[in-house]
């Protein structure tokens, strides 16, 4: 049996660079029906600095990536991952 919410809360975890626009971790009130396209959306109007790296970020949830299409549920964590590089 699955459940609508009218809204819901998701929690996000950022990474790296993006610690320096974000709190590491925090939740997000939304309406339901919104995909990670929607959410990085939101990410930027909540701090248009970010905008650089958000825009090359990858999403995670439950330890695997999803695609920008992806429906989001009620009480799921999110990982915004931005790009790294080694050496």
């Amino acid at each position: 049996m699955s459940f609508k919410f009218k809204s819901m809360q998701v929690t996000i975890c950022v990474f790296a660079a993006l610690k320096t626009y974000f709190n590491n971790e925090f939740v997000m009130e939304m309406d339901s029906e919104f995909s990670i396209t929607q959410l990085k959306e939101k990410l930027i109007e909540l701090n248009p600095m970010a905008e650089p790296v958000m825009m090359r970020c990858r999403f995670a949830i439950s330890d695997s990536f999803v695609s920008p299409d992806y429906v989001l549920n009620h009480e799921e964590r999110i990982c915004v991952i931005p790009p790294s590089s080694g050496g």
